[in-house]
């Protein structure tokens, strides 16, 4: 399970504010590919919470496992509808 915290910092009030959170699990997989469910979740939620109740939920189908993080990230971020130019679908 990965799970990414979008932080606020502020240096001027020397304070950070958490945003929200993006759960991403496996879902199934083998050696080389994997399926996972993405889930975005809030502030107070855990990541098992933000896996029962998301506020947003999308899935990954055969990625990589070769692959980074950070490319498993953007691919559930796009997956949650984040990334898309407003009026224009993907094609």
């Amino acid at each position: 399970m990965l799970v990414v915290r979008l932080e606020l910092h502020d240096p001027k009030r020397q304070s950070v504010k958490e945003l929200g959170k993006l759960v991403i699990d496996e879902a199934r997989g083998d050696d080389v590919h994997a399926d996972y469910v993405a889930a975005l979740g809030e502030v107070e939620q855990t990541p098992l919470q933000v896996l029962a109740a998301p506020r947003r939920h999308g899935q990954v189908h055969d990625h990589p496992r070769k692959e980074s993080a950070w490319a498993l990230v953007a691919t559930a971020l796009r997956s949650l509808g984040f990334g898309r130019v407003r009026g224009r679908r993907e094609t």
